[in-house]
């Protein structure tokens, strides 16, 4: 627990350094997702409150992987499901909140005053993979996918505390 506690502040401090750079990366790393995705519009017809199970989305321990990148992430349903109720949307304290390559989940995010701070590990080779994120809402007790999946790069910063990454969401299916 101590040394959770200890990674996130370390977490904490890069994803800080990293917002006050003045240098910015020429190649994007957020990547929108397949066309497969339903638009946003087409969420407004979606019911986004369902009866899923809360899953057991477990981080690998950090001393699986040698490669890791953070993120700083906000949760606000309503961006991408404008009928839904606010208070429905916020991310709570019984949430979760996970980074996936294909189905193998590779960090799970800590919520700390409305920001949900996570640290991705994945194998040396995983450079070629796409991270997903999702989200578990408890109060409508469904899964949540990010439209925008990005590349996997190691030491890479996704937000910052002062500009968290807000991704758009499409129920999971």
């Amino acid at each position: 627990m101590k040394t959770k506690k200890i990674m996130m502040l370390l977490c904490s401090i890069v994803l800080l350094i990293a917002g006050c750079s003045k240098e910015k990366s020429s190649e994007p790393i957020l990547q929108p997702q397949s066309d497969s995705i339903e638009s946003k519009t087409g969420n407004d017809s979606i019911s986004i409150s369902s009866n899923v199970a809360k899953p057991d989305w477990t981080a690998p321990t950090e001393h699986d992987y040698a490669s890791s990148m953070t993120a700083v992430v906000k949760i606000d349903l309503t961006a991408s499901f404008p009928n839904a109720k606010e208070k429905d949307t916020e991310a709570g304290d019984d949430d979760l909140f996970a980074a996936f390559v294909g189905t193998q989940c590779v960090g799970v995010g800590e919520l700390i005053d409305g920001l949900y701070y996570i640290y991705i590990s994945a194998p040396d080779n995983a450079e070629e993979n796409q991270v997903t994120l999702k989200y578990y809402n408890s109060e409508l007790k469904n899964i949540f996918t990010a439209k925008d999946v990005f590349s996997f790069k190691n030491y890479a910063a996704i937000g910052t505390v002062s500009e968290p990454f807000t991704p758009t969401f499409t129920v999971e299916k």
